[in-house]
């Protein structure tokens, strides 16, 4: 994860000082493709509304087994939990209708772009601190971003923040790029620093890297776009990715833009009069952390300061919509490596953490509404274990501490475990619309403002599951 470096609110370009710099067009570089998948995805969204908004916490609580038909329910009772975790593989078996549109709708309104699968080899010197992840995702973004500034004559490429300087090394000694590493956390930069002076005495190679720990701005952004040059970013958290392709749109010198974003949950949301309305609705239901913050403080930002949306089609076409951060979040928490190697633990946690919010309201009432707790608790032995670690990240007295509550969970909760991951599953593949309006919603600002685009696949979902890049460059 990168460092939100850019304030959006530095951002406070107008749509009419873009259009000065790139004539806006209606059908400029076949909009319509775009538009065609935003056209499909939110009414998708909308009309499941109520399951976006369910708190897999709450299930026990609430009425959240009725958030989809009963009869979908009964259905999927005859398929395992490794089933279950991975439902769209059992698409070809849904014989009932409706559930069997539904898997399909999400599944085919999910993300799907060309597979880049080209990459650089990489020596055993330049794998130095990296884990298995980023062995995975900068040899091949670093090949991609490499062949596209090869095709567009350009010598220099900004790597905006660009942690311990993974991809930045990697372009220079690979790429043989002029590389300006720009990262707000001074500690990321020393690292970046050190490591890129200890790989280039080892491979004998003197590149240009230039590294700054800054806040970049689009005021000061310009001292390093003294010619021309590619804007990239691996990862860049929340409003960050925004901020980039705004940098990208605002300064001449940036002929491209290679961005792969990631951490949805932190994106800021502009919420127009016509969803004031819902949006307060769905404020007052989603509950608070157990320290007292709404968990979700991302809505009703300045419009022109806002990550999501930016284009003008969704704002003009689709006032009323909004995501809000629980389905940002979401969007991040379809089925991981973890959880598809083992389904019945990743069930066994999500049953637990919802058997607890039972017990939390029924000794604490007055934390009925509280439901971000369950990420503290890393490890448990079994339901008591559980409580009581859950209890002590509250702050609370453990009321069940001389109570046998695993035999209160084998009374009252285990014959709900099945629902609950059912619920978990049909929940989780809106995962994938979710992540997609998103993406498009960003490709789709760039072609309002007379840039090429592509949307590719740049890394193995497994390996890296935020793995789509979005790429502009100006005609």
């Amino acid at each position: 994860m990168r460092s939100a470096i850019l304030n959006l609110k530095s951002f406070l370009f107008s749509p009419s000082s873009f259009q000065s710099l790139i004539p806006y067009s209606n059908d400029i570089w076949k909009m319509d493709e775009y538009t065609a998948q935003i056209d499909q995805i939110i009414p998708f969204l909308i009309e499941n509304r109520d399951l976006l908004e369910s708190h897999v916490t709450a299930a026990f609580v609430t009425d959240y087994f009725s958030r989809v038909p009963q009869e979908w329910i009964e259905y999927l009772h005859q398929f395992s939990y490794s089933q279950l975790i991975e439902i769209s593989s059992i698409l070809n078996q849904i014989q009932l209708a409706g559930l069997y549109n539904y898997i399909s709708s999400a599944v085919n309104l999910s993300p799907h772009y060309p597979l880049y699968t080209q990459s650089f080899d990489v020596s055993v010197i330049e794998k130095y601190g990296m884990n298995p992840k980023k062995m995975h995702e900068v040899p091949r973004l670093a090949h991609y971003i490499s062949g596209k500034a090869e095709q567009l004559g350009l010598k220099k490429a900004i790597d905006i923040g660009a942690g311990q300087g993974y991809l930045s090394h990697f372009l220079v000694t690979k790429a043989k790029l002029k590389v300006t590493a720009i990262e707000a956390k001074e500690h990321n930069s020393h690292e970046s620093e050190r490591r890129g002076k200890l790989i280039c005495q080892r491979l004998k190679t003197d590149g240009e890297f230039e590294n700054i720990s800054l806040f970049v701005t689009a005021d000061n952004i310009s001292a390093y776009t003294n010619e021309p040059c590619v804007l990239i970013g691996l990862h860049t958290c929340g409003d960050l990715a925004a901020s980039c392709i705004k940098l990208f749109l605002g300064d001449p010198q940036i002929k491209a833009l290679v961005n792969v974003g990631c951490c949805y949950n932190h994106l800021t949301e502009y919420i127009s009069p016509e969803a004031k309305q819902s949006a307060d609705e769905y404020l007052a239901k989603i509950g608070h952390s157990f320290q007292g913050n709404s968990l979700d403080e991302t809505l009703f930002a300045e419009e022109e300061a806002a990550g999501f949306p930016l284009s003008r089609y969704i704002k003009e076409k689709y006032p009323q919509f909004f995501l809000g951060r629980i389905p940002r979040v979401l969007a991040m928490s379809e089925a991981c490596r973890a959880h598809i190697e083992n389904p019945e633990a990743t069930f066994k946690r999500f049953s637990y953490r919802s058997a607890f919010q039972i017990l939390l309201t029924e000794s604490y009432p007055q934390y009925e509404n509280i439901f971000s707790v369950g990420s503290r608790i890393k490890s448990f032995n079994n339901f008591g274990d559980y409580i009581s670690k859950a209890f002590n990240a509250m702050g609370l007295q453990n009321p069940y501490e001389n109570v046998d509550v695993n035999a209160i969970y084998e009374e009252r909760f285990r014959s709900k475990e099945k629902e609950s991951a059912i619920i978990w599953s049909l929940r989780s593949i809106l995962s994938g619309p979710i992540e997609n309006i998103i993406i498009l919603d960003r490709a789709l600002y760039l072609r309002e403002h007379g840039a090429e685009t592509e949307i590719i696949q740049i890394f193995d979902k497994i390996h890296s599951p935020r793995n789509i890049a979005l790429a502009a460059f100006k005609p």
